[in-house]
C-alpha cells in the first residue's frame, strides 16, 4: 500500500499539528492580550464609542493621578479642586511633593505653585528633619475641614496665605513622625 506524498503513516498530512499549535498560541495571545478593566484591545477598538469613551476617562484619571503629588481617593487634589471640603476625613497620598512655604514649625504649604498648593498642620511630634522650602515629602494625611480662626490661631498672615486658606476650607492633618523626606537639600 502507498501513502500519499505529504502524509505521514496515520494518513495526517504533515503540516496539521502545526497549524494546530498556531492556532493554540493565537489563543493563548488574544487571551494575553485582556486589559486590567477585563476587555480586550480588540473589543476597545471595534466597539470604540462608549467603551472607548470608557477607557479614554480611566487612563485620563490614572494619568492624572500620576502627575500629581497629593491625591485622596484616586482624585487629585493638586490643581486644588473646588470642591475639596466635601472631600474632608479622607486620607490624602503625598508622594514628594514639594514644600513651597514654610510658614510656622507645624505649618507648611506643598504643591506644585502658590496657587495649586494646600496646608499641611503637623500633628503628635516632630518630623525627624526640619521642614524646609523645595524639600520633597512623602506622607499619608488626614484632609481636615478648617476650623474658624484656624489661622490667625496658628499666626497664618494674609501674606502667608491666610486667604488662600479660608477659600479652600480644608487642609491635610499629618503626623509628623511618619514624614518621609524624598529630598533634603535643594530639590528643585
Amino acid at each position: 500500500m502507498t501513502r500519499a506524498r505529504g502524509t505521514s503513516s496515520s494518513g495526517v498530512p504533515w503540516w496539521a499539528p502545526l497549524v494546530t499549535l498556531a492556532v493554540l498560541v493565537a489563543g493563548v495571545v488574544a487571551g494575553i492580550a485582556v486589559t486590567r478593566d477585563g476587555v480586550s484591545a480588540t473589543a476597545q477598538s471595534v466597539t470604540g464609542g462608549v467603551l472607548g469613551v470608557h477607557t479614554t476617562a480611566v487612563a485620563k484619571k490614572k494619568a492624572e493621578n500620576k502627575e500629581s503629588p497629593l491625591t485622596s481617593d484616586g482624585t487629585a487634589l493638586v490643581p486644588v479642586p473646588s470642591a475639596l471640603t466635601s472631600l474632608r476625613g479622607q486620607k490624602v497620598r503625598a508622594r514628594a511633593v514639594p514644600a513651597l512655604a514654610v510658614v510656622g514649625p507645624d505649618i507648611f504649604w506643598v504643591g506644585l505653585t502658590r496657587g495649586r498648593r494646600l496646608l499641611v498642620h503637623l500633628q503628635g511630634g516632630e518630623a525627624s528633619h526640619r521642614i524646609r522650602y523645595g524639600q520633597r515629602l512623602s506622607f499619608v494625611g488626614t484632609l481636615v475641614r478648617n476650623s474658624a480662626g484656624s489661622a490667625s490661631a496658628w499666626g497664618l498672615t494674609t501674606g502667608e496665605g491666610a486667604g488662600q486658606f479660608d477659600r479652600q476650607g480644608a487642609h491635610i492633618e499629618v503626623y509628623a513622625p511618619h514624614i518621609r523626606f524624598d529630598c533634603l537639600n535643594s530639590c528643585r
